[in-house]
């Protein structure tokens, strides 16, 4: 990787001011500090509204998150270790670079960390490491061009300490289930790497380079912006959330509208379905909701079985004391003696007991 005449010196020790780098420290505490000052910085809802990088919002045009992701922190403690690293890391290459070049750093390295991750993960995410990791990669570029060749770059102990750190992280995070943005951080990477190599070309081909990578850029956020049919799974938990408080408050009108908006997004899960079986109850179609349970009840351990089953016995053993007395129905001992049989089955154990003593009515 040999230097050229225009390309930017290694960063000096300590001396030059570095005022896009406190400006960006600065504009990171501030965030945090709104957040916490309108709920929480822990809240998915708060970050999503304040905003974080969600798929779905991020789908329905909402391009700026890209660069508002940057700026969101999870907590004190991940604001904290962002900024510490860019007061170490950054600063350096502000100086080497100059501020105008590191600020396209930090922003390139933010979009294209934002955009990598909403590509490839369905979560809401916020954070600098994105583009920290984009100052990182320009510091490697940076000392590449001062040890003079590619071939020293890669022989260097520095530069394998460094990638040997990278890669210990990363395996520790995942071994460990630490919810590290690994997508994010390696889009960072790439597009400081790429933008500081564009800077540091002879000023002939500067500005094409500089248009390579800028457009590849825009693509990349195009491509993880581009609508998608499905709703995402911050969007399907929230409108999830939605349905079951409009159910708590009685609110039927809106607990429809909600499950007809799931529909018309393509929502799927036995969660909704789960919904409509108490909306049908609240409605007083015990069949209706016991159809609509019963598949539930009966299906694979998860989220709702457990609750599906008490539902669905709870119908059936009103249904079948019903029809067993024909209270408000024709008189049908045997259907009421099949419903019972069923709330049994489902758990109910005084459907058990109920049940038998049918049983030996219809008998006699």
């Amino acid at each position: 990787m040999p230097a050229t005449e225009s390309a930017p010196t290694p960063p000096p020790a300590s001396r030059g001011p570095t005022p896009v780098t406190w400006a960006l420290v600065a504009a990171n505490v501030l965030a945090l500090a709104l957040v916490e000052a309108a709920g929480s910085a822990t809240d998915l809802d708060d970050l999503v509204r304040a905003g974080a990088m969600e798929r779905g919002r991020l789908w329905a045009g909402q391009w700026w998150r890209f660069v508002t992701a940057t700026f969101l922190h999870v907590g004190w403690p991940h604001l904290a270790m962002n900024v510490a690293a860019a007061v170490l890391l950054a600063r350096p290459v502000e100086r080497a670079l100059g501020s105008v070049r590191f600020a396209s750093v930090w922003l390139a390295g933010g979009i294209a960390g934002s955009a990598l991750s909403a590509l490839g993960r369905d979560v809401v995410s916020a954070g600098a490491s994105g583009s920290l990791h984009a100052v990182l990669g320009a510091a490697l570029v940076l000392h590449g061009l001062a040890l003079g060749s590619l071939r020293a770059f890669l022989r260097n102990r520095a530069v394998w300490v460094v990638a040997i750190s990278l890669a210990a992280w990363a395996c520790a995070a995942l071994a460990l289930s630490i919810p590290l943005d690994h997508l994010a951080h390696a889009g960072g990477l790439l597009a400081g790497t790429a933008v500081a190599l564009a800077f540091a070309i002879r000023p002939s081909r500067r500005p094409g380079a500089i248009g390579a990578v800028a457009a590849g850029l825009v693509l990349l956020a195009a491509a993880a912006a581009w609508p998608r049919g499905e709703p995402s799974r911050y969007e399907a938990a929230s409108r999830g959330a939605r349905i079951h408080a409009a159910l708590r408050r009685l609110d039927r009108a809106e607990a429809r509208r909600l499950l007809a908006e799931a529909d018309a997004a393509g929502q799927p899960g036995p969660e909704l379905d789960y919904y409509r079986g108490l909306l049908r109850l609240q409605e007083g179609d015990l069949a209706g909701a016991l159809a609509i349970l019963r598949p539930l009840a009966e299906g694979p351990p998860g989220t709702v079985r457990d609750e599906a089953r008490a539902r669905a016995a709870s119908a059936a053993r009103v249904l079948g004391l019903r029809h067993a007395a024909g209270r408000g129905v024709p008189p049908n001992p045997l259907l009421g003696l099949a419903y019972l049989d069923e709330a049994c089955t489902l758990g109910d154990e005084a459907s058990c007991g109920r049940a038998e003593a049918l049983r030996r009515e219809i008998a006699r």
